[in-house]
């Protein structure tokens, strides 16, 4: 078993207990709020939640999509995707603490009056299979929840959402569902696959699942389908 002694206490204690709430980082910025204003390009415009250092973002440049807005609290990841994305907008805060009408104000004050895309890497850990400390009512499993709070609002033609195989497994299955039926709600129709990173080129037996949603009657595709 693995131990730490508490300092306050001088009791030791079992470093893996799911009781115990998880380490947070001194560069997650839960606490503040910071927009990176920049001039804004116009196209195929995405917003890029829960965006890291910004993979989602660079992969959907590639294929032709803007960047307008990135969110995330983890500093270092935020400097890194304005640093690749110099005419957007980054956000550091907490995703709950930022309601999606003052960034759409944002937007709409730089020309931005419609939102093509919205992606979100939703935090995995409390999914993971590597999180030894991983359970079920970690609250970072349902900040799916601030995603949809962000669809409603922009209504995207399309969303993705991606996470973690192990989401599958977590209550059965209901997390799954219930972001499933989130965006059924919402008006998009939903395709479900978990995807492996290595079909796709990428050298990493990388698995992930993701879902993607298609805007009804938009004159859009009915159904997203995977190539793979």
């Amino acid at each position: 078993m693995a131990k730490k002694q508490n300092k306050s206490t001088d009791i030791e204690v079992d470093v893996w207990d799911s009781s115990i709430p998880s380490e947070v980082s001194n560069y997650v910025k839960d606490d503040q709020l910071r927009f990176y204003d920049k001039n804004l390009n116009h196209g195929l415009n995405m917003i890029d939640l829960f965006c890291g250092a910004g993979g989602f973002s660079v992969g959907a440049s590639w294929a032709g999509f803007n960047p307008v807005l990135g969110i995330d609290h983890f500093e270092p990841a935020i400097r890194t995707w304005e640093y690749n994305h110099p005419n957007a907008i980054a956000c550091l805060g907490d995703i709950r603490k930022i309601p999606p009408e003052v960034c759409q104000d944002m937007l709409n004050e730089r020309g931005v009056n419609h939102i093509h895309l919205i992606t979100g890497g939703v935090p995995c850990q409390g999914f993971s299979l590597a999180n030894r400390k991983h359970n079920d009512e970690d609250p970072r499993n349902y900040l799916f929840l601030e995603f949809m709070k962000y669809v409603r609002v922009f209504s995207p033609d399309y969303i993705i959402l991606e996470n973690v195989s192990g989401m599958t497994m977590r209550k059965g299955g209901q997390f799954v569902n219930d972001i499933k039926v989130s965006m059924r709600r919402l008006g998009y129709n939903v395709t479900i696959k978990l995807v492996n990173a290595a079909e796709f080129g990428v050298p990493q037996l990388r698995k992930r699942l993701f879902f993607v949603g298609v805007k009804q009657n938009a004159g859009l595709v009915e159904n997203y389908v995977f190539s793979v």
